[in-house]
């Protein structure tokens, strides 16, 4: 769990607890093995996706530079497939799974979840509102989850990937694009609250969700994470999707 807080932003994270939960609850990591064969060492490679419930599908959303990536790890073995947790310590394997929609520009990519909703029983669906997706202003106060590469530890009897809690505050808004700092230090830890080293790299961020903290303390969806780095993460706005679970490349801020 991370809690950062600045000058600038207008939301109080000491009670980062109690938005940690609800943002736990609409992701999870998403990684890649070199067979079907579950081994967890055999783990290559992770990031985030989030769930949504679009009101006429229920969709997974990653970046489109995961989807890549599994491209070309599965080039070099064949026999790879993608996987997910979605609340129990058991991978889902998403075999012959492919996009509903992704684009490159937009790094994103949606997939179809109705196949795999028995596996989510202990997930939900974030439900986009029917007025559309929140807007975020500069130095607004966003709140991210995600699973860190360099905090996922394996062994032969199991994986443990360890997730972050940023706080970030808006700096920037172009397109479909939202830029935020990262503005203070942050605090890991794994599926049992334990606290972990904190990570040099925020590699398997990608795909996380963002959500903006309203005034009465809810979350609201507005994007997902797309780059990091240097103290900067980059977001792509959630109202780029479509009802029908495909990517709006018109859409702009």
């Amino acid at each position: 769990m991370t809690t950062t807080r600045s000058k600038q932003d207008a939301a109080d994270f000491s009670q980062s607890f109690l938005i940690e939960a609800p943002m736990l609850l609409h992701c999870g990591p998403i990684f890649f093995f070199p067979s079907s064969d579950p081994v967890p060492t055999n783990v290559a490679a992770n990031g985030t996706f989030g769930l949504v419930d679009t009101g006429q599908k229920k969709i997974m959303v990653t970046c489109e530079h995961v989807w890549a990536d599994f491209g070309k790890f599965r080039e070099a073995n064949p026999d790879a497939v993608i996987a997910v947790l979605l609340g129990e310590n058991r991978p889902v394997m998403l075999s012959g799974i492919q996009p509903l929609d992704s684009d490159r520009s937009l790094d994103l990519a949606t997939f179809d979840m109705e196949p795999f909703l028995n596996f989510c029983r202990s997930r939900e669906f974030y439900q986009l509102p029917r007025k559309g997706i929140a807007a975020v202003r500069r130095k607004d106060a966003l709140a991210i989850l995600g699973y860190l590469g360099e905090s996922r530890h394996t062994c032969a009897v199991g994986a443990n990937f360890g997730y972050d809690f940023i706080g970030v505050s808006v700096s920037d808004t172009s397109g479909f694009t939202v830029c935020a700092d990262i503005t203070a230090t942050r605090t890991i830890r794994d599926r049992d609250g334990a606290t972990l080293p904190e990570a040099r790299s925020l590699g398997g961020l990608s795909g996380s969700p963002c959500y903006r903290l309203m005034p009465n303390g809810s979350l609201r969806l507005v994007g997902f994470v797309t780059s990091s780095g240097l103290g900067i993460v980059r977001l792509t706005h959630a109202g780029c999707l479509s009802a029908d679970g495909t990517l709006n490349r018109a859409f702009r801020l």
